[in-house]
């Protein structure tokens, strides 16, 4: 059993098998006049979570991680170091959304990394210190590289001025790069900017002792880091403990506000993320394996829940976003297992729902019609409740009533039609 300084393996838990994705049965259109049961089962208070998770291509056998950096230049996804049960990796991987693959770059020079933590700037990534894979317990390093994905070359650095560390909280804003406390043996609360122009850091405010996590998500929006949730110690107790805490830095005045507590809950090994300028937080650990997910609004300063993350349980994922969708895979599950699977979630599909629609839904064994005294160029997508698509279809303009063939088993489905900026969601059952 490998042990990792804060806990060994058999603390770090568990999650579920692999999943594969069936290729969509085909779609015919045609125009009917049916009389069967009608079903307005419409789901009240739907949200933008109703468009669910896409199951993408998974990482190779053998690739499978957790504890990994991760992280998006241009349109391509990187993974990098990490760890399973039993061994640490150097390996790097890079996912291409157009083709839907991945493939291996240049492994991390340094060799095998967990706990190492990394940021962007501009079109390279900077991945710095963690722990090796040297026994019995492995060796914390202070080294950071710079990864060009033009050249997929490895560059190395100036060291990270605070000394060996791992599980650091590490973000790029603007021009900058910015990391800070993490663990050499004990709590550190030391801060830096980096500045890859002169390829120096400047040391900022130390944190306050009580504010100190680890274990944490992290996540950058509109030009602020974050960091969330995690283990942190309680000053009255002297024992550590599972935080809801949020805190945020804004690099104008290179200072740190505690915001309000995370809605959901006390956890650790958290997943977070921005995309389309907006927050999202959940998954994680707090001895249960949840896969809710939190959007934050930064006004407010609340966090609302937005529904489920439907690619099953797990913790500490990699995290990526590209465009308008953003990718969330790898990770440990509550069977114990280290993962290889991905999936995509685009908010901007998940259009506001309306509950009084004006379709008229019949489904029956082999088809669905769809009716509206409206002819407009509809879409439609079905969903199984695990979230996965299983069909799709574009209505054509000047139509009132349409059939989509199927051959799916009997079930309970979810059922999404958007036109206009609008979408309308039901649950159907076919029989």
């Amino acid at each position: 059993m490998i042990k990792f300084d804060k806990q060994t393996e058999t603390d770090y838990l568990k999650q579920k098998p692999i999943s594969f994705s069936l290729p969509l049965p085909p779609i015919h259109y045609k125009t009917v006049a049916m009389k069967k049961i009608l079903l307005f089962l419409l789901l009240a208070g739907l949200t933008a979570t109703a468009q669910p998770w896409v199951a993408v291509a998974p990482m190779a056998l053998g690739s499978e991680r957790y504890n990994a950096v991760s992280f998006a230049i241009g349109n391509k996804g990187y993974v990098c170091t990490g760890q399973t049960t039993t061994a640490t990796r150097e390996t790097t991987f890079e996912y291409n959304p157009d083709a839907n693959t991945w493939t291996q770059k240049s492994n991390f020079p340094a060799g095998k990394r967990r706990g190492s933590r990394g940021f962007t700037v501009g079109n390279k990534a900077y991945v710095l210190t963690g722990r090796d894979d040297t026994l019995p317990n492995g060796n914390i390093h202070n080294d950071m590289w710079e990864f060009d994905p033009a050249t997929d070359t490895w560059t190395q650095k100036a060291n990270y001025p605070g000394g060996n560390r791992e599980d650091l909280i590490a973000f790029g804003i603007g021009n900058y790069g910015y990391a800070g406390f993490g663990l050499a043996g004990s709590r550190k609360l030391d801060f830096y900017k980096y500045d890859p122009s002169t390829d120096t850091w400047t040391r900022l405010a130390d944190i306050n002792y009580y504010w100190h996590h680890y274990e944490s998500a992290v996540f950058v929006l509109n030009g602020k880091g974050y960091f969330a949730t995690g283990s942190a110690y309680n000053g009255t107790t002297f024992n550590d403990y599972t935080s809801d805490h949020v805190f945020m830095f804004d690099p104008a005045t290179e200072t740190w506000t505690q915001k309000n507590n995370f809605t959901g809950g006390a956890r650790r090994y958290t997943t977070a993320f921005t995309v389309n300028g907006k927050a999202y937080m959940g998954l994680g650990y707090t001895g249960q394996f949840p896969i809710d997910l939190w959007q934050y609004n930064e006004a407010a300063d609340s966090w609302t829940q937005v529904g489920d993350f439907t690619g099953g349980n797990r913790f500490w994922t990699s995290t990526f976003t590209l465009g308008s969708k953003v990718y969330v895979g790898n990770g440990r599950n509550s069977n114990s297992l280290t993962l290889t699977t991905f999936y995509s979630w685009e908010p901007t599909l998940a259009l506001p729902e309306y509950n009084a629609d004006p379709f008229t839904v019949v489904s029956a064994q082999g088809s669905i019609v769809i009716s509206s005294a409206q002819p407009a160029g509809y879409s439609a997508a079905v969903y199984a409740l695990d979230g996965k698509a299983v069909l799709s279809d574009e209505f054509p303009n000047d139509a009132t009533e349409h059939t989509i063939s199927h051959a799916l088993p009997h079930g309970i489905y979810l059922l999404h039609i958007a036109n206009e900026g609008k979408r309308y969601s039901r649950k159907i059952v076919v029989p």
